[in-house]
């Protein structure tokens, strides 16, 4: 059986090639096809030993986003029908929603990290350039603790890029 899905979350060769080894593991898949350009993935998978579900599943553990594509058999009867017109459109209308929700998503935690990063960049670099915050031999161990929590706060918000 072959099925076609959609992937989200992509931004390079090396999460495409993440993607296909990820499905490929799975008991029952005989093919896996993960197109960086379009986001999109088609997999030949033995029904009875697998489903759409674990496919998903895998694609999700890995920190991507699967989803069936739902248009395939729509555009398969409009096809059939002469129309192929509303099928696509109503296909790309859904893509550039999820995109623009991703991008929203990705632009509020550029905004938190940039709202920690200048702290953090007054507290680690202050000193050096004559600002008297928190400063001396008495505040070193509130300052790299001060330090590692703000990093590890942007680490976290800035996670998809690792």
């Amino acid at each position: 059986m072959k099925e076609q899905f959609d992937v989200t979350g992509m931004t390079c060769a090396a999460c495409e090639a993440n993607v296909t080894k990820a499905v490929a593991r799975l008991a029952g898949v005989q093919d896996v096809n993960v197109n960086l350009i379009s986001n999109t993935m088609m997999v030949e998978f033995d029904p009875d030993t697998t489903d759409a579900k674990d496919i998903m599943e895998a694609v999700d553990r890995i920190g991507y986003g699967a989803t069936p594509k739902q248009t395939q058999t729509a555009e398969a009867a409009g096809a059939a029908a002469g129309n192929t017109g509303p099928s696509i459109q109503q296909e790309w209308d859904a893509r550039q929603a999820r995109l623009e929700k991703e991008q929203a998503g990705m632009k509020r935690e550029m905004w938190w990290s940039i709202a920690l990063l200048v702290p953090l960049m007054a507290i680690s670099m202050g000193p050096m350039v004559g600002l008297p915050i928190l400063a001396g031999h008495e505040w070193g161990m509130v300052s790299a603790i001060l330090q590692l929590t703000l990093t590890t706060y942007i680490l976290f918000f800035q996670r998809h890029f690792f």
